[in-house]
């Protein structure tokens, strides 16, 4: 991993840090010292953060895809980028483009695979989901969730049998971690079938 990439996600961890309390103030001391160092990525990324941790997301959005221009499309600026999109602002078009990049930089991470497949599934594309995930090789942590996209994508699809196949295999293993994704599932199931 490179210096900068080790650089950031210290940054990252920091930020994920500071408490509530103290994160306005934390902004406004690193947006004072951006003024004086306006080409420092490191800089644009934590008040990035900052910004998305106080809900202001358009600015969050903007510092760091100045970070990104900055670093030349680095791994853990995509990724954030990608996670602002996602999870915060909602726009899983633009994350997927986040997501895409991120991929080609790294075609083993089954993280950003996942990602991918939900913000497909959010989409409405669960063709595309599957396809994607279909091509995944995974660890048993990730294969629960990777199970767990492909049912939804079934679901979206009205395959309902493949999706309940799916469930019971999760039902099989003893890992806590499948309850709540089975409920899900099973949720969805009901509302799929009662439309």
């Amino acid at each position: 991993m490179s210096a900068l990439n080790n650089q950031l996600k210290e940054i990252q961890r920091r930020v994920e840090s500071v408490p509530g309390t103290a994160v306005a103030s934390e902004l406004e001391s690193n947006a004072k010292a951006l003024l004086q160092q306006p080409e420092n990525a490191a800089l644009h990324f934590g008040v990035g953060l900052l910004y998305a941790r106080v809900g202001d997301f358009g600015s969050s959005a903007k510092m760091l895809n100045i970070a990104l221009n900055l670093t030349g499309n680095n791994e853990t600026v995509l990724g954030a980028l990608a996670y602002l999109y996602a999870s915060q602002v909602g726009d899983h078009k633009i994350a997927l483009t986040y997501l895409k990049k991120l991929h080609k930089l790294d075609r083993k991470k089954v993280s950003t695979v996942l990602l991918m497949a939900h913000s497909l599934l959010q989409l409405k594309k669960p063709d595309d989901a599957i396809a994607i995930l279909r091509k995944t090789r995974t660890d048993a942590p990730h294969q629960i969730q990777l199970n767990f996209l492909v049912a939804q994508a079934h679901i979206q699809r009205e395959e309902i049998s493949e999706a309940k196949a799916i469930i019971d295999t999760l039902k099989q293993g003893s890992n806590s971690t499948a309850e709540p994704m089975v409920e899900i599932l099973e949720k969805q199931i009901e509302l799929a079938t009662t439309n």
